[in-house]
């Protein structure tokens, strides 16, 4: 059963690495050690905050928290019968 997810899981963790590079790399360039791009990897797992927040973590950190909580922001479907 592991085997198959994980056969499975390979098109969409393909995906992911182009924008975990990016990532990576954009991290580095903005003067965060490798301890702290791991930790904001591991900690946040949605691209668009993530970059957010280090581009945003120099000036304010009240300001990136708050905009990476709302880029995460989604309604709430309700339960239909």
């Amino acid at each position: 059963m592991f085997k198959r997810g994980l056969i499975r899981s390979f098109p969409i963790a393909i995906g992911y690495l182009p924008v975990a590079i990016t990532f990576g790399v954009s991290a580095l360039a903005l003067g965060f050690s490798k301890v702290e791009v791991f930790l904001i990897s591991a900690l946040i797992f949605a691209g668009a905050s993530q970059f957010a927040l280090i581009s945003l973590l120099p000036y304010s950190v009240i300001d990136a928290v708050s905009v990476a909580l709302i880029l995460n922001l989604r309604p709430v479907d309700s339960v239909k019968n």
